[in-house]
């Protein structure tokens, strides 16, 4: 018996494939490049020019030992790229051209067996592996442009009204307003003066406080402050790794860095702003309830004015995105990373952005990615704001306790149900392809997000308390005295 079982044992381990962790730079280079461009500039200028760029899937028989060392790399997903598919920028008619002989181009078949072809020889003749063409992402022709639409000109149109606003009610401010507001002479009109750059600017920087306890807030300023330079450090690492980048295997290598680990976890940054934003939502609403409280009637006109607050900014963001975004560059890679993605997302899912909704839309993948915590912050702001109200008079610890409860138990459900990492790891292959299941169907969602809004919302309503308490007991004693 103990006989079979060894047999077993050896013929699983005789199958079975390990895991590469370190490569050093001459085993590395033994793969195929990940990456690669034939001059895109060169190739279009010909006036038969065709530049097409490609997915190419690598696979050999069971005793390649470089495909073996390709699979066993790529298993490592967290700090590798998957070097299993290769990604290719082509000029097809000089790359190619001997593999284009009484073919036509403008079929997609004879475009498909050229490439395969073409493609494959290149590969196992330097590197004895086949690559087979599983996906032509697009290709581009000699002067192939892009016309200008009428979405195009409506969006022209408003931005320049409002610049035009701009100048005009920056005019009217420093020319007439800083006269009359001495003679007394007219009235200001106070919408042309919403758009002046000198009086935003003063309210910009113009520090306000209505209430002698705001004062001991001062400090989530510079937290603000240090937390927003994190996130556009973490943000700055986008241009050095998305795209088709020349050295793969020093960037795999940062993961072994210490202080590249804190860019790479950068995510959790977001966190802090949700316990900010839910500590003061509870702080104000509370300040707020001592001379006006709010009632029901009034959660549609706040949530209206919290919409006005954020929607110019974002819809201006996003109309641009999906109209003259794709005119500002051309390239290789132009249509993979904008017009093809960015855009082509922005034009069919900008109503979700404005209704704040885009964070449960997985298939919105890359129109102004970066809001999805805009969105998701909205969506917590109005479920704190419903929890405020029902629990005006009692239940309200015991309402965020069961909010922290399921802030905690729904990602796990995720993770369970979906097959999901329990964080987002920001791996190679997220920042190749800019779509990661963890990221999109658990980190972005506002019902995930709960944990931490309830603990800004436990923390705000505590420190009230406890500024109240500090406050009447100070004028019990100076009634006292």
């Amino acid at each position: 018996m103990w006989l079979w079982e060894l047999c077993c044992l050896f013929f699983l381990l005789k199958n079975c494939n390990g895991v590469i962790y370190h490569l050093n730079d001459s085993d590395y280079e033994r793969m195929p490049p990940l990456f690669g461009l034939d001059r895109y500039d060169t190739c279009l200028n010909d006036v038969d020019g065709l530049y097409c760029v490609v997915k190419l899937d690598l696979h050999a028989g069971p005793n390649n030992e470089l495909m073996k060392l390709i699979m066993e790399y790529s298993a490592h997903k967290p700090k590798h790229y998957n070097h299993t598919y290769l990604e290719r920028g082509v000029c097809v008619t000089r790359t190619c051209r001997q593999f284009a002989v009484n073919k036509n181009l403008e079929k997609i078949e004879d475009l498909n067996e050229i490439l395969g072809v073409c493609l494959n020889d290149s590969i196992h003749k330097e590197y004895k592996i086949e690559a087979k063409l599983s996906n032509i992402y697009y290709c581009d022709k000699h002067n192939e442009q892009i016309d200008v639409d009428v979405k195009d000109w409506i969006v022209a149109g408003v931005f320049v009204m409002l610049i035009l606003l701009v100048v005009l009610g920056t005019y009217y401010d420093v020319f007439y307003c800083s006269i009359d507001a001495h003679e007394n002479t007219m009235q200001e009109n106070k919408i042309l003066l919403n758009f002046s750059l000198r009086k935003n600017w003063q309210e910009l920087v113009n520090y306000k406080i209505f209430d002698q306890r705001y004062e001991r807030l001062k400090g989530l300023n510079g937290l603000r402050s240090i937390t927003t330079t994190l996130m556009i450090i973490a943000h700055v690492i986008f241009i050095n790794s998305m795209g088709f980048i020349d050295s793969p295997h020093d960037f795999e290598k940062t993961y072994e860095t210490f202080h590249f680990h804190l860019i790479y976890n950068g995510l959790m940054i977001v966190q802090i702003f949700f316990v900010m934003s839910a500590f003061l939502q509870a702080y104000n609403i509370q300040i707020r309830s001592e001379t006006k409280p709010i009632k029901w009637s009034q959660l549609p006109r706040l949530f209206f004015a919290r919409w006005c607050r954020l929607t110019p900014a974002n819809a201006a963001m996003i109309a641009f995105s999906a109209t003259w975004l794709r005119h500002m560059g051309s390239g290789p890679l132009w249509k993979l990373y904008v017009t093809n993605s960015v855009v082509a997302d922005c034009r069919k899912y900008w109503w979700l952005h404005v209704l704040y909704l885009n964070n449960y839309c997985s298939e919105d993948r890359l129109c102004a990615l970066q809001t999805w915590h805009v969105a998701a912050d909205t969506q917590l702001f109005a479920i704190g704001m419903f929890v405020y109200l029902a629990t005006e008079s009692s239940g309200r610890w015991l309402a965020l306790t069961l909010l922290l409860l399921v802030g905690m138990t729904a990602p796990a459900l995720h993770v369970w149900l979906q097959d999901l990492d329990a964080l987002v790891l920001m791996s190679p292959e997220f920042y190749r392809r800019w779509f990661d299941t963890t990221f999109h169907y658990l980190h972005v969602l506002g019902h995930n997000n709960l944990t931490c809004y309830v603990i800004g919302l436990g923390t705000g309503t505590l420190v009230y308390h406890w500024q109240k308490k500090n406050v009447d007991l100070y004028k019990y004693k100076l009634s006292i005295s």
